[in-house]
């Protein structure tokens, strides 16, 4: 479920949503590191290298 949400978070900063509050691509990137889980295709791994190219080019 945690995994899911830094997802959607992350979604929601691509909109640019005004319901996010403080959150940032950071807080995505920490939660989707700490509850990645199995990754036998590497998905999630992806997931949050995309992220951080986004972090990093904003």
């Amino acid at each position: 479920f945690n995994y899911t949400l830094a997802v959607a978070g992350f979604a929601q900063l691509l909109k640019g949503a005004i319901y996010t509050g403080q959150w940032q691509y950071q807080e995505s990137i920490d939660l989707a590191i700490n509850n990645k889980g199995a990754d036998q295709f590497g998905y999630r791994s992806e997931f949050i290298q995309l992220v951080r190219t986004v972090d990093e080019l904003q």
